[in-house]
């Protein structure tokens, strides 16, 4: 997973690259899709904030979103100007709670918070950070932690169910990145623990990763939760996600912090969607795991 300003970093396996790959043959059209009956299952949750924020009747939301190749937001193949994802999800289901319309913007990520707090922008849904520097500029309301996971080739015939199955195996990574640092230190356990050490093979791009896999060059190789839940399903013939490993790192939906209202809609139907359960069904629908999800806070400077 590299992190650009604390942004997940996409997997660089664009539709145009994929066609000259050996994995093209195998990607499939399976991935899960913005589902509205999902989201009126889940407003029926946080229907009282309607109420409670009458400002935000009727009045269109512009949202923000660097969509990559992640299940956080990413372009729907079938209509490329629409962003759908986990996160478009859940804004979608607040702001039918609150009775706001959503429109997305698709910004480069570096220029999210500016867009933001020029009011160029109401909202950011990227798979951001909130961190308490980036509260300084943005409002967030935190709701799931970050995670990495494995990706394995079908069937998991190596059997890797852990960081501490990875001895023996043959790591696919690209350097610079956190799952290096990862799996450099489960090598060291390994090493020390008398147990075969790990084969590394090193690529300069992600795109290198599935091949090595999918090719069976690679038994595993490690990326953000959300990548690996996109490519579980892009090449559902040839991998699957494997085990997750949860950080302290969360995630958060960014609002204006000259918009209280819209702040409070958000914090409270997210609140109410995590009580009923609603959030971690939605979490889970695209593929992230129940564990990731926490309870909704504010982060504010």
């Amino acid at each position: 997973m590299k992190i650009r300003n604390g942004l997940v970093g996409t997997l660089c396996v664009a539709t145009a690259a994929l066609a000259l790959t050996a994995c093209s043959e195998e990607r499939t059209n399976t991935a899960p899709k913005a589902d509205q009956q999902v989201v009126d299952q889940a407003s029926s949750a946080c229907s009282s904030i309607a109420s409670k924020y009458p400002s935000l009747k009727g009045k269109t939301i512009n949202v923000g979103s660097s969509p990559g190749q992640n299940y956080y937001d990413f372009v729907d193949e079938k209509e490329p100007s629409k962003v759908i994802g986990l996160e478009p999800d859940l804004v979608n289901t607040i702001g039918k709670c609150a009775g706001f319309t959503v429109n997305y913007q698709k910004i480069d990520f570096d220029g999210l918070i500016p867009a933001l707090s020029s009011n160029r922008i109401d909202m950011i849904t990227s798979g951001m950070y909130a961190t308490p520097e980036r509260a300084k500029k943005v409002n967030f309301v935190s709701y799931m932690k970050a995670a990495e996971a494995a990706v394995v080739a079908k069937g998991n015939p190596k059997k890797i169910t852990g960081l501490e199955t990875l001895c023996g195996t043959t790591i696919a990574q690209v350097a610079g990145t956190v799952e290096v640092e990862i799996a450099t230190k489960e090598d060291a356990k390994c090493k020390a623990a008398g147990k075969p050490a790990i084969k590394f093979l090193n690529f300069t791009d992600n795109n290198g990763l599935t091949q090595a896999l999918a090719g069976g060059r690679a038994d595993v190789f490690l990326t953000d939760a959300g990548v690996a839940a996109y490519l579980a399903k892009q090449f559902a013939s040839s991998l699957e996600k494997g085990f997750d490993i949860v950080s302290d790192f969360k995630f958060g939906i960014g609002v204006s912090k000259s918009n209280a209202d819209l702040l409070g809609a958000v914090n409270d139907g997210m609140k109410a969607l995590y009580d009923k359960g609603e959030l971690k069904t939605v979490a889970t629908k695209w593929g992230f795991s129940e564990g990731q999800v926490v309870a909704p806070a504010t982060l504010t400077s």
